[in-house]
């Protein structure tokens, strides 16, 4: 309700910002004269050529009704477009502006987004409640590479406690009284699977960096965006960001298939957007430069797509690639979701051999399972702790099935809503 009211005075703002205009109808032409008694309405000439015009109220939900007003009262140019050719506009478009209404409308677009997960949506979480419980779907196969999808409603799509609002959304996500919420997650998981492939080609140099404890620090160093051999200083604001702004999501934009252009913009987010193509480039060379086994890793994925249409998956399943850049992201994602539905067995079988009963009136339930990352109700702290063990000892397992040449790892925490343990 909060929200709501929130959205309601941004809009209200907004439309006194933005206003109003007419927008013209088509031509008609009357095939008689008609004259009207009431003066709002207009009379019309036989043979005599007329326009109507509406009358639109800006409406902030309407990027098409941004776009418009953008350009007419501001002189704003778009610069990047659909694939409709109609000029984008989005959040981080909006941020960039130089416009005093930019902002409100940032702030804006995010409430009503997140009031469409929570209440309006044909999907939306209350929508899909069913006696304080929501059954979400999960289709174990339902991506190409093998990684399971979501819907009614998509629960991967839970905003994260980083985001806006996402504290507050998955706060609503809780356990009975009295229980426990358990979260267990794998750590690092896409650099611990691309650890694995990189093996045959650097002798393991890349494994045993990741078991050295910061493999984000050495991505860091990769890129050159601080002098070779520096150490970091947790309390140096400039190690903080070069590590966790800019390396983090530079090495998993590349692991996603992020084109040049997107990459770019993890370097200098404020710059233009020729610019962060250039820089994309730039850095994405450095890095391979300085992880030469990633570059080869790369090569031999994208000419094996190119060749032969597919890759060979963890259990031997054949994982069809459209293009050459989303290979690496698919071997590495195929690769991830086999090991977490394997994890996830281990788990309940580790469950079953304690004498541990699945269900509501036993002593766990699984609540959720999002790619690397499962949320388990259990009756009691006791329960909870035995099972985060076994989320950990499990994933070992995984290790030994896979024959893995980098130790997968996974840690848990526990408290009483999603909030607190993811």
């Amino acid at each position: 309700q909060k929200l709501a009211q929130k959205r309601a005075v941004i809009k209200e703002d907004l439309i006194i910002s933005f206003g109003w205009w007419n927008k013209k109808k088509e031509v008609k032409k009357p095939k008689k004269s008609l004259n009207y008694k009431d003066p709002q309405r207009a009379s019309v000439v036989e043979g005599a050529p007329y326009t109507t015009f509406e009358r639109i109220t800006f409406n902030p939900a309407s990027r098409a009704h941004i776009v418009q007003r953008l350009k007419k009262l501001y002189g704003w140019e778009p610069k990047e477009f659909t694939d409709k050719g109609q000029a984008k506009i989005d959040e981080k478009i909006l941020g960039r502006l130089n416009n005093p209404h930019a902002k409100a409308l940032c702030e804006y677009l995010m409430i009503n987004k997140r009031i469409g997960q929570l209440a309006e949506g044909d999907n939306a979480w209350l929508r899909m409640e069913r006696n304080g419980f929501i059954h979400g779907h999960v289709n174990p196969n339902g991506a190409i590479t093998g990684r399971a999808t979501h819907a009614y409603p998509n629960i991967a799509q839970v905003p994260s406690t980083k985001a806006s609002y996402g504290k507050e959304c998955r706060s609503l996500f809780t356990v009975p009284e009295g229980w426990v919420l358990l979260g267990s997650d794998a750590d690092q998981l896409e650099l611990r699977v691309m650890g694995h492939y990189m093996a045959r080609y650097d002798k393991g140099r890349y494994v045993e960096a990741i078991k050295a404890g910061d493999i984000h620090w050495t991505n860091t160093l990769a890129l050159e965006l601080l002098p070779k051999g520096t150490v970091r200083d947790i309390h140096n604001p400039e190690h903080e960001h070069a590590r966790d702004k800019i390396a983090k999501r530079f090495v998993y934009l590349l692991i996603y298939g992020g084109g040049d252009e997107l990459a770019g913009s993890v370097i200098k987010p404020n710059a233009p957007p020729e610019l962060h193509k250039k820089l994309g480039r730039k850095y994405k060379n450095k890095l391979l430069k300085n992880l030469p086994a990633l570059k080869y890793l790369l090569d031999v994925v994208k000419k094996t797509a190119k060749d032969r249409g597919y890759l060979v998956g963890l259990d031997g399943r054949h994982v069809a690639v459209s293009s050459q850049h989303k290979a690496l992201n698919y071997l590495l994602q195929g690769a991830g979701a086999l090991i977490c539905k394997r994890w996830l067995l281990e788990i309940e079988d580790m469950c079953r051999d304690a004498g541990l009963i699945h269900g509501w009136q036993g002593d766990y339930a699984l609540c959720a399972w999002v790619h690397d990352e499962v949320q388990v109700a259990c009756r009691n702290e006791e329960v909870a702790k035995q099972v985060g063990s076994f989320c950990e000892l499990a994933m070992g397992t995984v290790t030994e099935i896979f024959k893995f040449r980098c130790p997968l790892k996974a840690s848990y925490k526990l408290g009483y809503t999603w909030a607190d343990t993811h």
